[in-house]
């Protein structure tokens, strides 16, 4: 299994719950690590990409576009915040 880097990469607009640019946490193994004192995480974020979590670490099969998945967004239609997802063990 994969650990998952999950980046804030940018905002449109203002995240309510305060999220900024550049805060990281990890996914792994079904585990949310934040990385950093000032980070914090949105629940409507959190719950919209984590479905999509453990199958990016897991790889899927060839060809499974799960695979290559990115970025991600949390729904706010007017704040949007997008996270950038990176495998960095296997």
């Amino acid at each position: 299994m994969r650990r998952v880097k999950v980046t804030v990469e940018s905002i449109a607009g203002e995240c309510a719950a305060g999220c900024r640019i550049g805060d990281v946490f990890y996914y792994d193994d079904g585990s949310i690590t934040v990385e950093g004192t000032g980070t914090k995480l949105c629940a409507y974020g959190l719950a919209a990409i984590t479905p999509y979590l453990a199958a990016y670490c897991r790889g899927g099969e060839q060809g499974d576009w799960i695979g290559t998945i990115e970025r991600l967004a949390c729904p706010d239609p007017v704040n949007k915040v997008t996270y950038r997802l990176e495998r960095i063990r296997e």
